[in-house]
């Protein structure tokens, strides 16, 4: 058979998941510029930042049957991806600033707050309750917020039924430093099974199974405030998790959604804004002051950021 040649370059800098998204620049573009043809197969992966190893970070590969073709190509891209550091963007914002964001907000549908760093795709707890916390103490009304890990308060409810309040702790129970469980009263708007067909473009077809879910509504005169609590660790990325317990996301004035990239594809259509929000989580997006041990030197830590082993 022909002979088939590798080339492979990694990237100087790391870029936190949160600035990865194929929708924004420079990574739309230099998708799209990727050569595919029978000389020539260029691919690239941004890599996974958080990752304490020696190869972490970006690489571009290349495969085909024209050596100093492949070569070029890998090198060129690199390139370009290189040339466009200063264009990564990664606007995480205060929990407080979010929330000002959001009520703000005069777009039709509703403003979409990602716990990007309580992201359960990426390794973290899904059951940080500081954005839910700040929106109940603030008197927000019209938020719903999904999916808090907490198999403990989601039995007690299904033991309960609906219509019933509770007292209760939820959510919090991992120990991340700056989180704790929510105090206080909940009542039972709604019961699931946890199974349910996604229907957004990440997901769609695929079945989830949460385990026993329940809607709860926190009791506050001021706020108006709901929680989607799950059995199992579901990463927020498609709208069907809120509509099997019978909240139709589009007509929410807000929704709090645990992913980091992943939810856009299905939530990005219908928000009139998407927010990032820098609340605690064991998934970090601010990559400046992590303290990489495998990492290999001279890497940056993020765009632009400091270098390692420096």
């Amino acid at each position: 058979g022909e002979r088939l040649y590798k080339h492979m370059q990694r990237l100087p800098f790391l870029v936190p998941l949160s600035a990865q998204g194929t929708d924004f620049e420079p990574h739309r573009s230099v998708y799209a510029r990727l050569p595919s043809d029978a000389r020539v197969c260029v691919d690239y992966a941004a890599g996974f930042p958080p990752a304490d190893i020696l190869e972490c970070g970006g690489a571009v590969v290349g495969y085909g049957s024209d050596d100093r073709a492949v070569l070029t190509a890998v090198r060129e891209t690199t390139a370009s991806l290189e040339a466009a550091e200063s264009v990564f963007d990664n606007p995480l914002l205060s929990i407080d600033a979010a929330i000002d964001a959001a009520l703000a907000s005069t777009g039709s549908g509703p403003v979409v707050l990602a716990d990007v760093q309580d992201n359960p795709g990426a390794g973290a707890t899904s059951d940080n309750m500081e954005i839910v916390r700040r929106l109940v103490e603030r008197g927000v009304r019209g938020a719903v917020a999904g999916a808090i890990f907490d198999p403990e308060t989601a039995a007690r409810a299904h033991r309960s039924g609906t219509d019933v309040v509770l007292r209760c702790s939820v959510g919090g129970r991992s120990g991340t430093p700056g989180t704790a469980p929510l105090e206080g009263a909940v009542r039972v708007v709604a019961l699931a099974d946890g199974h349910f067909e996604c229907t957004g473009k990440m997901y769609r077809g695929a079945h989830a199974t949460v385990g026993p879910t329940a809607l709860l509504r926190i009791e506050d005169e001021h706020a108006d405030v709901q929680i989607v609590v799950t059995s199992q660790r579901f990463q927020c990325l498609d709208q069907a998790l809120f509509r099997h317990v019978g909240i139709e996301p589009a007509k929410q004035r807000l929704l709090v959604v645990k992913s980091t990239v992943h939810f856009r594809a299905d939530f990005d259509p219908i928000a009139a804004q998407t927010l990032l929000v820098e609340a605690p989580g064991t998934h970090p997006c601010r990559l400046e002051n992590l303290a990489y041990r495998n990492l290999r030197e001279g890497v940056r830590r993020g765009p632009n950021g400091p270098t390692s082993g420096a």
